[in-house]
């Protein structure tokens, strides 16, 4: 299975591509600023890309999912 991440991802663009790419099968994950996130939706995690930490950590948990 193809795992994708997508920054961004709680705009309209977005989400748009995480809905694209999961029909297409994919295994997608959004991320984006925590207060634009939607709640209860677990495809989506909080994460400043600018954060370099941040990402290392992000990414750390991504891989202990999958």
């Amino acid at each position: 299975m193809t795992r994708i991440v997508v920054t961004g991802a709680a705009g309209q663009i977005g989400r748009r591509l995480m809905t694209d790419l999961e029909a297409r099968g994919a295994a997608v994950v959004g991320l984006d600023l925590p207060g634009a996130l939607p709640e209860g939706d677990e495809r989506y995690l909080a994460c400043d890309i600018t954060d370099e930490a941040r990402v290392r950590e992000t990414f750390a948990a991504l891989r202990d999912r999958y």
